[in-house]
């Protein structure tokens, strides 16, 4: 019977610790019972039972330890949640939030929206809705979030990148050709049947180097791409002529160069945005050198600052959410503050 529960215990030193719980009950009754086989040689009937008591307070005092200090914040904070209430009002329930999947059930709890990925849907899509917060066009963005929600209705629900991409047919799309076509080329994209929104929160920029890694491959090879460089901080040092920013990266102010551990790398550009309560940003923009590989970001209303390439700079998320640059042909922003901006799609 225990069996089972101690495998997926084993599993869990590779799988994850929310697999530990399986074993707990197992491993629990064990322990007890090897402190009382261990105690039998105790004669007397008190001492024994007292020891078997010592015992399991011994190894019950660490953990009721970690639950008193276990202080988890919510999911979401109150502005965030707010927010999400808004969107609510906004729409009908049939309409699509476009974002990552870490905030799939919290949209679709408080905002009464659907998503495409959430907590429980992991497969490519992932790649569908990454290249959108990544691509550095405003108009892929913009036409792949039509298709990606019209084509999943459409198809009954089925996933939306092998229906797309016609994955595994004998038309099969060439994937990169198409996604350059929605940059650039005439495309064409199915008559709207419900809003689309974009959800950009700021929660999302410790977390936007792994969002990038799932639409960074050639998907026609699956080989990965060079990872685009983002770095974001809250910790640093800021003194007369350099910026330490941890991680032995620091700025050297008059050289305009970042050093990367014993690299020093020029910066392209140094920015400074300030956000309003009511979300409007506004930015100034110090131009270095042309040839400067990365450039650095002041986010003044947060005290943290953004080291990013030029893919990172110039991706949807960064230009949409800490820059406020947005297409006016096709996005119209319906909910704005400095925790989250939403986007209505317009085409």
């Amino acid at each position: 019977l225990a069996l089972p529960l101690i495998g997926i215990g084993v599993f869990s030193l590779w799988g994850g610790l929310r697999f530990t719980v399986y074993a707990v009950p197992v491993a629990a009754l064990s322990a007890v019972y090897l402190f009382y086989a261990a105690a039998q040689w105790i004669e007397l009937k008190a001492a024994r039972i007292g020891v078997v008591a010592l015992l399991t307070g011994a190894m019950l005092y660490p953990n009721i330890t970690h639950i008193l200090g276990y202080k988890v914040p919510t999911v979401f904070t109150k502005q965030e949640v707010a927010s999400l209430d808004r969107l609510s009002k906004i729409g009908t329930q049939k309409d699509y939030v476009l974002t990552w999947w870490d905030y799939g059930y919290p949209i679709w709890y408080y905002g009464h929206k659907n998503t495409i990925i959430d907590g429980a849907k992991h497969h490519h899509d992932n790649f569908i809705v990454s290249e959108i917060l990544m691509t550095d066009s405003q108009l892929e963005a913009a036409r792949l979030s039509r298709i990606a929600v019209e084509t999943y209705v459409e198809s009954d629900y089925k996933k939306i990148a092998d229906t797309v991409f016609k994955n595994k047919k004998p038309d099969q799309l060439d994937p990169n050709a198409f996604l350059e076509t929605l940059k650039y080329g005439e495309a064409t994209v199915p008559p709207a049947t419900r809003d689309v929104y974009l959800y950009l929160p700021y929660r999302m920029m410790d977390i936007f180097p792994t969002v990038s890694v799932f639409s960074n491959l050639d998907l026609t090879s699956g080989q990965q791409y060079s990872q685009p460089f983002f770095y974001a901080t809250a910790r640093f040092q800021d003194s007369a002529g350099q910026i330490n920013l941890g991680r032995g990266i620091v700025v050297d102010k008059q050289k305009g160069t970042v050093r990367l551990g014993q690299r020093e790398v020029p910066l392209r550009a140094m920015y400074r945005v300030n956000v309003q309560r009511d979300g409007s940003v506004t930015f100034d923009q110090q131009p270095l050198r042309m040839d400067g590989a990365l450039s650095l970001v002041y986010m003044a209303s947060y005290g943290k600052f953004l080291l990013v390439d030029e893919k990172m700079l110039r991706s949807t998320y960064v230009q949409m959410f800490v820059f406020g640059k947005y297409d006016e042909t096709l996005f119209e922003p319906v909910i704005s503050n400095p925790w989250v901006r939403i986007f209505r799609l317009k085409i």
